[in-house]
């Protein structure tokens, strides 16, 4: 099996294992879902590869520039604005992710015989805003790391090949971030839309938050694992409001690579 097939077969045990965990977490159209988790996983992690080797060139004109002991922050914030990763993040990723906000909104509209009702494009609004905000995180944690990184090497002398394997060892390029970034934006936007549609319908008179255990379980979630509360109130998670998991005003701590889901609480049940 040459490195493509292998590549291809990784892929596919990945895809199954994704498949089974949205079953656990009773997400409708799971085919979507993972269209779109392994679209812009691949998509996000070339762009991620690109920013590796710019950052690396960038290293390269510091080291013919003499740049010893003391590199001028100016030279560098100029050197690191050329770089693509948030024009090409704002140019391919984000149009995946509120298309697919879009796609699954109005596939569970269909579900609940709704109109593209108010209360998702009202969260629609708040997920645009939020993806606008994801790729200048994302830029800045990448420019974060390779700024010390580079001062570093110069200063240490430690040359480009060391400079090099600790891009590639700080994981901030690797698939693997670019894989967990599409889950967790996904899961973030179902999310969202579930909770729209719940907040639509006159027979759903609250929320339980449900914990589904990853390799790594949380402890202030699975604390919240059966905490049911009435419909227009907030989770307390950890110290944060959230109307559901992986809500906005979350930190990363509490959102990434979380697996909870909320179901809701019908007429009749009890809070």
């Amino acid at each position: 099996m040459n490195i493509i097939q292998l590549a291809l077969a990784e892929q596919v045990d990945e895809d199954k294992q994704l498949r089974a965990l949205l079953e656990e977490m009773n997400v409708k159209h799971i085919d979507v879902v993972v269209e779109y988790i392994r679209s812009i996983g691949d998509n996000l992690h070339d762009i991620l590869a690109m920013d590796q080797q710019q950052i690396k060139e960038i290293a390269d004109r510091a080291n013919e520039s003499n740049f010893v002991q003391y590199l001028p922050a100016i030279w560098l914030a100029m050197q690191f604005s050329k770089r693509g990763f948030l024009t090409t993040f704002e140019a391919k990723i984000s149009p995946q992710l509120l298309e697919f906000y879009d796609r699954y909104g109005q596939l569970i509209a269909k579900d609940f015989k709704l109109d593209y009702f108010p209360e998702l494009i009202a969260q629609r609004k708040e997920y645009e805003s939020w993806v606008d905000g994801l790729g200048k995180m994302m830029n800045q944690s990448n420019e974060n790391t390779a700024a010390k990184l580079i001062r570093q090497a110069l200063a240490e002398e430690k040359g480009i090949d060391w400079l090099a394997e600790k891009l590639e060892s700080s994981g901030l390029f690797k698939y693997n971030r670019a894989r967990q970034t599409a889950q967790t934006e996904i899961f973030r936007a179902y999310a969202s839309t579930d909770y729209s549609s719940y907040m639509a319908n006159n027979n759903v008179i609250g929320f339980e938050w449900n914990h589904d255990s990853p390799k790594t379980p949380r402890e202030n979630h699975m604390a919240m694992d059966g905490v049911r509360i009435a419909k227009g109130q907030t989770f307390n998670v950890g110290g944060y409001e959230a109307r559901f998991p992986r809500d906005y005003n979350l930190p990363p701590e509490e959102s990434v690579n979380c697996h909870c889901f909320l179901t809701p609480v019908m007429v009749g049940e009890s809070l």
